[in-house]
């Protein structure tokens, strides 16, 4: 690995940087919302726009997204990013724009340091402005908000779960 962090810290990282406050941010978004692929962590603006953010680790995690048969780019999504460790900024936005065979990449990058600092190393384009689509289009009906917000629901309450069993888990031992 390239970082020392884990996936949830730099989900959390993301999250904060990304506004969870304003936006709803949910991480691992694949059944019953995508048909193709998973997204690491999706954030929803309050007009109904999505950013998904896929979460890389290591280069060689960068280097393998691309070798999948499925595509981040399902008609949801308004802009798409990578985010990598500040330490492989430079080779993985190399990685990235050959991915696309010189063609204007369709995603921007960001990185994270290992004190959780977000900075955007390039900036994500509108999907649908590449697609010469009007945004519009690419704005999620009521219907799709509200299964983000469920999702990010579901996976609130399974985390609290998880915090509650280990917390009764550790004061059954010290009993």
């Amino acid at each position: 690995m390239d970082t020392k962090l884990n996936i949830h810290e730099i989900e959390f990282y993301l999250a904060t940087y990304s506004g969870w406050r304003k936006n709803i941010v949910v991480p691992n978004v694949s059944w019953g919302f995508f048909n193709t692929h998973e997204a690491d962590l999706l954030v929803m603006t309050p007009s109904g726009y999505l950013t998904e953010i896929e979460i890389k680790r290591s280069y060689q995690d960068l280097l393998a997204d691309f070798a999948k048969t499925t595509n981040h780019y399902e008609n949801k999504v308004e802009h798409m990013y990578y985010a990598v460790p500040k330490s492989i900024a430079e080779k993985s936005w190399e990685a990235i724009l050959r991915s696309f065979h010189g063609n204007k990449p369709k995603c921007g990058m960001l990185t994270y340091s290992e004190g959780g600092f977000i900075q955007v190393y390039a900036p994500a384009p509108s999907i649908s402005m590449l697609k010469g689509i009007n945004k519009e289009s690419n704005k999620l009906y009521i219907e799709e908000q509200l299964k983000i917000a469920r999702l990010g629901n579901m996976r609130y309450w399974t985390l609290a779960d998880k915090v509650l069993e280990n917390y009764q888990n550790n004061n059954d031992n010290k009993n």
